[in-house]
């Protein structure tokens, strides 16, 4: 009987050493915060520091103007001492990285994610059976077009959302020259 005790008691506590806690969400390297009450002034600071990137410019330009229309949908009224973290990366549950940072081991990284929606709110979106598409319509003079499809970049429209609404990974991209084409990216197989 102590035998079996202690043979359970080691298996645990080694099992219990490798197991990989996850959190719901992680956040890392905190970029800025701020109080909304002071926002205004803050981005007017941050706009004229000569570090910003023209992607990084226009999201503050534009940040407080989609922050309202984000609080109007979800009905939030009272904001007052409202604390906003922006942050250049976050672990969701599944243990998946998902990044938004010009500086990610010395390259621009955004991650490409898949949206869950809510059920209600479904006849409000352009969807596919519940997944979302979006169209980044951009060619470098550099380097036009990689494997017939145009390079992704950020668009002038930015939607915020919920960390809760981000399912998974998206590694399927529509080929916008051909109908029904799509491309995989081949460097994560």
């Amino acid at each position: 009987m102590v035998q079996r005790q202690d043979i359970v008691t080691n298996l645990s506590a080694k099992s219990n050493q490798n197991a990989k806690i996850i959190y719901p969400f992680k956040f890392n390297n905190l970029i800025w915060k701020f109080n909304l009450n002071n926002a205004q002034e803050f981005i007017n600071e941050e706009l004229k520091n000569n570090n910003l990137n023209s992607k990084l410019h226009f999201g503050l330009n534009n940040l407080l103007e989609y922050l309202d229309i984000y609080f109007a949908l979800i009905e939030q009224n009272n904001l007052n001492n409202s604390i906003v973290k922006i942050y250049s990366s976050v672990t969701i549950q599944n243990g998946l990285k998902i990044h938004a940072t010009n500086s990610y081991y010395g390259k621009a990284c955004y991650s490409n994610v898949a949206v869950a929606m809510n059920f209600e709110e479904l006849s409000e979106y352009l969807s596919d059976h519940g997944i979302c598409y979006g169209q980044y319509d951009f060619k470098s003079k550099k380097t036009p077009f990689y494997y017939g499809c145009p390079r992704l970049q950020l668009t002038v429209i930015y939607n915020i959302i919920d960390i809760e609404a981000i399912k998974d990974n998206v590694h399927i991209i529509p080929r916008f020259d051909k109908d029904n084409n799509y491309l995989v990216n081949k460097y994560i197989f």
